[in-house]
């Protein structure tokens, strides 16, 4: 969520449990300095990629999303490695959080 949204909830949340305010904002924090590439905009993705990109958050094994797409498992690989070094991550999780973060899934 951007921070210009947590605002109003996080001015809430220090009226109504002032005991947990800090706490959160340390963690909200903590989460957006960790955000890859928050500032920046979603790099074009090719039209696979953007598939590829859509099934990736639901939990799916490299199998399952090759035989969504009938294609080969190191072809998936393959082309998450590349939708992962546009978007300048590591892991599935990492580019789920960045796709979310620039509203990809909306």
């Amino acid at each position: 969520m951007p921070r210009e949204k947590l605002a109003p909830l996080r001015d809430r949340l220090r009226e109504r449990r002032p005991d947990l305010a800090a706490a959160v904002a340390d963690a909200t924090e903590e989460f957006h300095r960790r955000e890859p590439r928050a500032s920046q905009a979603l790099p074009a993705l090719t039209p696979r990629e953007r598939s590829v990109a859509s099934v990736m958050r639901g939990g799916k094994t490299y199998g399952e999303i090759a035989g969504e797409f009938t294609v080969s498992i190191n072809t998936i690989k393959s082309q998450m490695r590349s939708l992962f070094a546009k978007l300048g991550v590591s892991t599935r999780d990492e580019a789920v959080v960045v796709l979310e973060r620039h509203g990809f899934y909306l």
